[in-house]
């Protein structure tokens, strides 16, 4: 009897470790994800034409957002639009226009991430020669005016021709300001 005991206390010490180890890897492993589609990044709704206007609280327009088409995703609340053009408007300094092959907007438009061949112009007015600025990406914040990009800049206005890497532009304060790698270049009219 001792020596059927003894074969048998190996395989029952076996089996008590299969079984804790089952139970070991089943209590670390994560929960499986749920399959409600609430993780997958799939737009919700598309809108052809798309155009957005937001307004300052006395009632002047500040900026119009417009697209040939806006592909929304409700998971981040964000939107990935095409042939992208945003105008900002300025009591100080008159519209600026943005335009963009493509474009993302982060939830409730706080910032539109801009690229392919974007363009800003300014057009003259009483205190500023006109402005023309190319990049490939450009990151702007509508509410605040200002937009940022780390990418090469080509910049010409009525006097100079300008490159350079990356550039702030804030526009309610009339400031652009170039990062690294400028050439300036003044052209006679």
């Amino acid at each position: 009897m001792s020596n059927r005991l003894s074969a048998l206390i190996p395989v029952l010490m076996m089996l008590l470790l299969v079984a804790l180890t089952y139970f070991l890897d089943r209590w670390v492993q994560p929960a499986p994800p749920p399959q409600d589609g609430k993780n997958r990044h799939d737009p919700d709704y598309f809108i052809d034409n798309f155009e957005a206007l937001r307004y300052n609280p006395d009632g002047s327009l500040r900026y119009r957002l417009t697209a040939s088409r806006l592909t929304h995703y409700p998971d981040t609340d964000s939107a990935d639009l095409t042939t992208t053009r945003l105008i900002s408007y300025s009591r100080n300094s008159g519209p600026v226009t943005l335009t963009g092959d493509q474009a993302h907007t982060t939830a409730q438009g706080k910032r539109v991430d801009m690229t392919g061949h974007v363009e800003v112009t300014r057009p003259s007015n009483t205190r500023q020669g006109t402005l023309y600025v190319r990049t490939q990406a450009l990151t702007i914040y509508p509410d605040d005016q200002t937009a940022t990009t780390r990418a090469p800049v080509v910049i010409d206005t009525d006097h100079l021709h300008l490159t350079g890497t990356g550039m702030d532009f804030d526009q309610a304060n009339h400031i652009l300001k170039l990062h690294a790698n400028v050439r300036a270049r003044y052209v006679k009219q």
